[in-house]
């Protein structure tokens, strides 16, 4: 009888056990996750970007011509500091994130009648399926990754979630973006 007993306890106890893993909230393992942003919350979004009511004069070295480089506020999280952008003082922008397997890039968002016309001479400015010209501003590195339900030594699904770096953003579900690895794609700001 206290060998039932105790088969029926030890039992009990390992199917509450169970129960209890498999009711746990996923969460990543330790360092796991961190910075990582859904790939289709990021591409195609836009941001909102105002400049301010005064310019300062740039003179660029390629062409030696003088062109206003304007002070700005903006909602973006991934512009970094000191960036420099041309455009009309007091004017909203926007700004359209596209992820490649080059990195993320920030460009301004204008018509046509918008462009100015040192961008429009010098930059690779391009026609968006939006219908509107993209003016490339920069580029930020990016990682790209898909998260899966770690296993335990048995095999079995997991509570914790890791991350599994992938070669391209076809392949990802997430993204990490390198604010510090900066590449300038306009001319004028060389």
């Amino acid at each position: 009888m206290m060998k039932i007993l105790t088969f029926l306890l030890t039992s009990l106890l390992l199917v509450s056990c169970s129960k209890n893993a498999i009711d746990r909230p996923l969460q990543f393992d330790k360092d796991q996750g961190v910075g990582l942003l859904k790939v289709s919350d990021i591409d195609n979004a836009t941001a909102t970007l105002k400049t301010a009511n005064q310019d300062e004069s740039l003179r660029l070295k390629s062409t030696n011509a003088l062109y206003e480089v304007s002070q700005y506020e903006t909602d973006s999280t991934f512009i970094p500091k000191d960036m420099n952008f041309i455009g009309k003082k007091g004017q909203k922008y926007k700004l359209r994130y596209e992820l490649t397997n080059n990195g993320l890039h920030v460009m301004k968002e204008v018509s046509i009648k918008e462009l100015e016309d040192a961008e429009r001479e010098v930059s690779k400015a391009m026609v968006s399926k939006f219908g509107t010209v993209l003016v490339p501003w920069f580029t930020l590195g990016v990682s790209y990754y898909v998260i899966e339900q770690k296993t335990n030594k048995d095999g079995e699904a997991s509570h914790l979630l890791v991350e599994k770096a992938v070669q391209s953003k076809a392949e990802a579900t997430h993204v990490r973006i390198d604010r510090e690895m900066v590449i300038t794609e306009n001319p004028l700001l060389k």
